[in-house]
């Protein structure tokens, strides 16, 4: 018996999860932000992210601007390239998602791991991976570092928050140019689903915790049906009440 969805069909964008989700490819976001700041759209200074214990905000303006910033970092001052796994040991932060479009805009691979993890856990996750570069939070490299032998070479960094706050408030960051394309995908659903920007892990409950790799299609694909789900459910008058 074949059962026909209720719902519409749905397109997938053949782009990159950075362009889809930022609004703009990464090369063009210099000239996107000056331009934001002589029409002064307000939605380009909506806050996108709010710290709930210190109230801290980050704007979509700071977002892209901050984004662009560290991506430059990667790129420029520590070599990440395409395809470069990039580990990240963090507890909840808003400066978690500009590092996580940064290692999108060049090409990356962005790998969040349990900062709750043991030593030994985490050192198996970073030599499955072959992660190149791993960003923990101050408190948490520490320990890090102590079994740093662990860790398949990969160097290790702190994420410096007051770094990522100084990127937020300047526009000189936009001036810098890279020595080569900041990495976007055109209307290429083949190259969408051939290229890796994400991995995570299992949850080893029925087994022994396994990596798997998520394409750009994948994180797009899964965002555009929740999305395309919410909006049928609720303009046809079926989404719950709180």
């Amino acid at each position: 018996m074949i059962v026909n969805s209720p719902l519409p069909d749905i397109e997938i964008p053949g782009t990159d999860v950075a362009s889809f989700f930022l609004g703009v490819k990464g090369s063009e976001i210099p000239r996107f932000v000056r331009s934001s700041n002589n029409e002064t759209p307000e939605n380009c200074d909506s806050v996108l992210l709010v710290d709930a214990d210190s109230g801290e905000t980050l704007s979509y303006r700071q977002l892209l601007i901050t984004a662009y910033g560290f991506a430059y970092k990667l790129r420029e001052e520590l070599g990440v390239g395409e395809g470069d796994v990039v580990a990240v040991i963090s507890r909840p932060s808003i400066y978690l998602p500009p590092i996580h479009f940064a290692v999108l805009l060049v090409g990356g691979v962005y790998m969040p791991l349990n900062p709750h993890a043991g030593l030994d856990q985490l050192g198996l996750w970073l030599t499955q991976s072959s992660a190149r570069l791993v960003f923990a939070q101050p408190d948490l490299l520490e320990n890090l570092e102590l079994g740093s032998s662990k860790h398949a070479g990969a160097c290790i960094s702190a994420i410096d928050e007051e770094e990522i706050r100084q990127l937020a408030t300047s526009d000189e960051i936009l001036d810098r140019q890279f020595r080569s394309p900041l990495f976007s995908i055109d209307n290429d659903a083949r190259q969408s689903r051939s290229t890796t920007a994400m991995i995570a892990f299992s949850s080893g409950t029925t087994d022994a915790q396994k990596a798997v790799k998520l394409n750009h299609r994948n994180l797009i694909s899964a965002f555009v049906q929740v999305g395309g789900y919410a909006t049928s459910h609720h303009s046809s008058g079926l989404a719950s009440e709180s």
